[in-house]
């Protein structure tokens, strides 16, 4: 009886993934559409694009993470990809690589805006991950390609 109230308790905790359009996002609406509406969770934002080797390499990682934590953060993906490619192709790779998360595209007209934006200390390599504790503060960033059990710790250690 205990067990099957603590798997109620994690199935009503763990949000499933919808991926839904993908949407733009200016640099000075950052915080309140990508990482306001995950307050309460850890969230970690992965900033990527379809051109980018590294990016497409460690989306299935971040997505194994996912799922082997039984969901217990949210993932949000920033796509660094031209406004032009946010209907067909952006969603191709995506779909393509069975990643569920829900993903914006950076709607800036100079991209080291929206870097300065999301934060001071990016140098606008990717891909590039910032993780968000619960309240909603920045907890860890990391450059360059993360593993599967990377991306736990990470999140793990957001708690």
């Amino acid at each position: 009886m205990i067990a099957a109230a603590l798997l109620a308790a994690a199935a009503v905790s763990a949000r499933p993934a919808t991926r839904g359009p993908i949407t733009p996002v200016a640099p000075a609406a950052y915080l309140s559409a990508v990482v306001a509406p995950h307050r309460g969770r850890v969230l970690v934002v992965n900033f990527w694009a379809t051109w980018c080797e590294p990016c497409r390499e460690e989306l299935p990682s971040l997505v194994a993470a996912w799922e082997k934590s039984k969901r217990a953060f949210d993932v949000v993906l920033v796509s660094a990809d031209s406004m032009r490619l946010k209907d067909k192709v952006v969603p191709a790779v995506l779909d393509g690589l069975a990643v569920p998360f829900r993903c914006f595209v950076e709607a800036a007209d100079d991209p080291q805006k929206f870097i300065d934006a999301v934060d001071s200390k990016w140098e606008g390599e990717l891909p590039h991950t910032i993780v968000y504790g619960p309240d909603g503060r920045v907890r860890s960033t990391a450059a360059g390609r993360r593993t599967e059990a990377q991306f736990r710790q990470m999140a793990a250690d957001a708690r």
